[in-house]
């Protein structure tokens, strides 16, 4: 599964009360992430995503993600099995011209794709015990 958020950051926004935008997912892995800075944004556009209020990218607390006409891209390991299936991401801006939109795309796979043997072994050693192997 591919996902498609956009958050939309008016111009000053200040970084103590910053834009919010909630981004429901579902059950799985995330295993891709892109943020794609529009041309014209001069590094003034931040942003930052938070898992059940914690930021998980970047990983440091006092980072974020800025740049202009480039999109920061990573693949990435995130497993979503329990609740808030949902990721926030958090933008402000210091640019006092114009509202950007800041794309942000998640991959997002099933366990099952993931790990493609870990049912077929499971299986396998539930068999084996049953037949008295260990």
């Amino acid at each position: 599964m591919f996902y498609d958020f956009t958050l939309t950051v008016p111009a000053n926004t200040d970084y103590t009360t910053p834009i919010e935008r909630r981004m429901r997912l579902t059950k799985g892995v995330i295993h891709r992430v892109e943020v794609d800075f529009p041309v014209g944004t001069r590094a003034l556009v931040h942003v930052q995503i938070f898992r059940g209020g914690h930021q998980i990218f970047p990983t440091n607390p006092d980072g974020d993600m800025k740049t202009d006409g480039q999109v920061i891209a990573w693949d990435e390991h995130e497993e979503l099995d329990d609740e808030p299936l949902e990721l926030v991401a958090k933008g402000w801006s210091t640019a006092n011209t114009y509202d950007y939109d800041i794309a942000i795309r998640i991959g997002l796979l099933s366990k099952e794709v993931i790990y493609p043997f870990t049912g077929l072994f499971g299986t396998l050693r539930k068999v084996l015990a049953f037949l008295g192997g260990k």
